[in-house]
């Protein structure tokens, strides 16, 4: 047995979902989007997108929306090697999450 995050190569496994997460975006406090009730990916259309460059890529498409609904990407932002080092710059400013 094995817990796995989707999206994955789960060809000739058997599956099981135990546990869903919803997308979320954290903004700075004083953004325009900080502190509503939720959000849509037009909304951070315009956005730098802060990535891990190790984690697989259809991770990080899937949790950017990638492609977004009109056939576009996000906006990249500067990379980072591990999510451990996202969440450090995060802490550099106190981040509001609002779930989309």
């Amino acid at each position: 047995m094995a817990c796995v995050w989707l999206p994955n190569d789960l060809t000739g496994l058997r599956s099981e979902l135990v546990h869903t997460e919803p997308r979320v975006v954290g903004m700075p406090l004083g953004h325009a989007l900080a502190g509503r009730d939720g959000t849509s990916v037009l909304d951070v259309a315009d956005e730098p997108l802060m990535w891990t460059e190790r984690a697989p890529r259809e991770w990080v498409d899937w949790w950017a929306v990638n492609p977004r609904p009109g056939g576009s990407s996000p906006r990249g932002g500067r990379p980072t090697t591990t999510s451990r080092r996202c969440w450090s710059r995060w802490r550099r400013v106190p981040p509001s999450v609002s779930r989309r």
